[in-house]
C-alpha cells in the first residue's frame, strides 16, 4: 500500500513506474493499473523477490524503492553496486548496516538510534511528516474536525483484507455491548474484504441483531450495514465519526480525515502505535488475541461518552498533514542532483 502511494504520486509527476513482484493480491493489482502503474510478475522460484532479477530490469541511475522485512544488506549493496538510487522502507531498524541513499520510516515511533550505522550518503526519512498516503485520501475534502453529532455517530469498522482470526466478530460484539446501555443512537457499517473467510458469520450476527426487539435486548435505533469487497474506501471513511480497524497504513489515513481511531493490534508489525496512543491521536483495544470483548466494550464507552472524540481527530491530523508523498519525492530528487 505504502509503495503504491508513492509509485501514484510519481505517475503524476510524469514518471514512469514499475512495480515488480513475485506475488501480489489481485485487487492490489488492479488498484495499481488504476493509478497508472505498470507491474510485472518476476516468476522467482523464492517467495521473496529476487534483487537479482530486479535490478536486470532497471537502467542506471533509476531509483529502485524495496519494502519488506527480508531485503537486507546484501540487497542493498547489490542495488548501489549496479549504479542505482535506493529508497529503503524499514520500520525496526532490522539491518545490520544501510547503504541506501534514503530510508524511510513513516512511524511516529521513528527514530535515528534505530539506525546507528548507515552510510555517508544515506539520508533519514523519519516520522509521520512522511506519512504516504494514496491519492483517492488526498483529493477528500477536509472533514470538520468537530466530530460526533448530538443524536447519532457513524462508526466504521474494517479489520483488514482476510481477517483469518475473525478479529470483526469480537470487535462487533464488544460494540454492541458498549453501545446499548447508552442513548446514542449510532450507523455502524462494517467492511469485509473479498478473501474474508468469515462472512457467513458476521452476515448472520448482523442479521439476528436486526431482528432483535428491545424486548430480548436490540436497539432499533443502531443501525447495522454490511459491505464485503468495498471499492470505495476513502469514501466510506471519509463520512464517520469513529474508525474501529487494525493497524497499519489504515491509522495513518485516519488520522489524515481527522477519525477518531480505535486500533487492534492483530500482528507484531503494528506494533508501533504506541506513540500515537501517547499523543492521544488514537485509543488502543490491546493486542489480540490478549484482549477481550469486556475490554474492547470499555475503551468503546470511553471514547462514546467523552470528549475524546473531538479531542483525537485533532491530534491527528496535526500529525499528518498529507505532504509526506511530497516529501520524500524532493528528497528522491535532491539525491539525483
Amino acid at each position: 500500500m505504502r509503495l503504491s502511494a508513492l509509485g501514484a504520486a510519481l505517475v503524476e509527476a510524469n514518471s514512469d513506474v514499475l512495480f515488480v513482484y513475485n506475488a501480489c493480491p489481485v485487487p492490489l493489482l488492479k488498484k495499481l493499473e488504476s493509478y497508472g502503474i505498470k507491474s510485472l510478475p518476476l516468476n522467482s522460484q523464492s517467495k521473496n523477490c529476487d534483487t537479482g532479477a530486479l535490478i536486470e530490469l532497471a537502467r542506471p541511475g533509476d531509483y529502485v524503492a524495496m519494502d519488506g522485512y527480508h531485503f537486507n544488506l546484501n540487497d542493498q549493496k547489490l542495488v548501489k553496486n549496479a549504479g542505482l538510487k535506493l529508497l529503503f522502507l524499514d520500520d525496526f531498524g532490522h539491518c545490520q548496516h544501510y547503504e541506501a541513499d534514503l530510508i524511510l520510516n513513516q512511524n511516529a515511533s521513528a527514530r535515528e538510534s534505530l539506525y546507528p550505522s548507515i552510510a555517508e550518503h544515506t539520508k533519514l526519512l523519519l516520522g509521520t511528516k512522511y506519512v504516504l498516503l494514496r491519492p483517492e485520501f488526498l483529493k477528500l475534502p477536509k472533514t470538520n474536525l468537530s466530530r460526533g453529532h448530538s443524536e447519532r455517530i457513524d462508526i466504521l469498522v474494517t479489520m483488514g483484507g482476510s481477517d483469518a482470526e475473525n478479529t470483526t466478530a469480537l470487535i462487533l460484539t464488544a460494540l454492541l455491548q458498549a453501545l446499548k446501555p447508552s442513548k446514542i443512537k449510532a450507523n455502524v457499517r462494517v467492511v469485509l474484504g473479498a478473501a474474508n473467510p468469515n462472512q457467513e458469520h458476521i452476515a448472520k450476527l448482523i442479521a439476528q441483531e436486526k431482528t432483535s426487539t428491545p424486548t430480548t435486548g436490540g436497539r432499533p435505533d443502531i443501525e447495522l450495514d454490511l459491505i464485503v469487497n468495498a471499492n470505495n474506501m476513502a469514501e466510506l471513511m471519509h463520512e464517520q465519526d469513529i474508525l474501529i480497524s487494525a493497524g497499519g497504513t489504515t491509522v495513518f489515513e485516519a488520522a489524515y480525515l481527522g477519525l477518531a481511531n480505535l486500533v487492534l493490534t492483530t500482528a507484531d508489525n503494528q506494533d508501533g502505535t504506541a506513540d500515537l496512543v501517547e499523543a492521544g491521536a488514537i485509543m488502543s483495544l490491546g493486542k489480540f488475541p490478549n484482549t477481550g470483548t469486556e475490554q474492547i466494550a470499555t475503551v468503546l464507552k470511553t471514547l462514546i461518552e467523552s470528549d475524546l472524540l473531538q479531542k483525537m481527530p485533532k491530534i491527528a491530523r496535526s500529525l499528518v498533514d498529507g505532504q509526506g508523498v511530497q516529501r520524500v519525492i524532493a528528497a528522491m530528487k535532491d539525491t539525483e542532483a
